[in-house]
């Protein structure tokens, strides 16, 4: 049976664009990119990748400077691109690398989203703000549902001030320096996820352009179950175990 199709809310035409699916394609058959889990193998871009939500938004850098940007997300990843340029994406975030999204409360009047990463992930937050709280909840919903179609589990969300949400943000060189002091188990944590997401998308590379989104099959949570359950209890880089970790991909 086909994946259920998700809402498409797309008015920047990212779906559309010949020159995103190109740029996309390209990234996807570099070799460089090869830990991208692009879930592609070098196939057409297209054939698992769609994309779900498209928005004019800002993003604000470490030194607080809000910056227009593209934002579009696949059943993939999230993409950064500089307005009216789907060539070229200034960043790409493997929904998989992701953990958290956080949001400030309504009555700020800030509409601001945070991309919060895993503990085993190498990369950095991404802080995004809106015009409204419409446009803010529907990304959220979107980067919300294509991460649990994607990874087999319900994402995490959380509502602070954005003092707070500010200080949890977790910076780029903070992010490296996370990467640099990765211990052998962070690694072992971090390729378990990235085996449940081939898993997933292999479950679904058959699915035609026509019928619907990647999502999580019988057997892709299954084999996600079996991860958590080969995964045992040793430490793991945020204080948790890699069994507590390895079940939650599987929830």
């Amino acid at each position: 049976m086909a994946a259920p199709r998700l809402p498409v809310d797309d008015p920047l035409g990212a779906a559309d664009s010949e020159a995103f699916r190109k740029a996309r394609q390209a990234f996807c058959e570099s070799r460089a990119n090869a830990g991208a889990l692009c879930g592609m193998d070098g196939k057409d871009a297209m054939e698992t990748e769609r994309v779900v939500f498209s928005r004019t938004i800002r993003k604000v850098n470490r030194r607080g400077v809000a910056q227009p940007r593209s934002l579009v997300v696949t059943s993939l990843a999230v993409y950064n691109l500089k307005p009216k340029q789907l060539s070229r994406w200034q960043r790409r975030i493997g929904l998989h690398e992701l953990e958290e999204l956080v949001v400030s409360p309504p009555e700020s009047k800030q509409w601001s989203l945070l991309l919060h990463m895993w503990a085993a992930s190498e990369e950095y937050d991404y802080l995004l703000e809106f015009d409204n709280e419409a446009d803010r909840k529907a990304a959220t919903a979107a980067v919300s549902s294509a991460f649990r179609e994607l990874v087999g589990r319900p994402m995490s969300e959380l509502s602070l001030p954005v003092a707070e949400l500010s200080k949890r943000r977790v910076l780029k060189t903070q992010a490296r320096a996370r990467a640099k002091s990765a211990t052998a188990e962070s690694h072992r944590v971090r390729e378990s996820r990235a085996s449940v997401v081939r898993t997933n998308v292999a479950a679904r590379r058959s699915v035609s352009s026509s019928t619907g989104f990647l999502g999580v099959s019988g057997a892709g949570s299954a084999r996600a179950s079996a991860t958590a359950a080969q995964l045992g209890g040793a430490a793991s880089p945020g204080g948790a175990s890699a069994r507590s970790m390895a079940s939650d991909l599987a929830a």
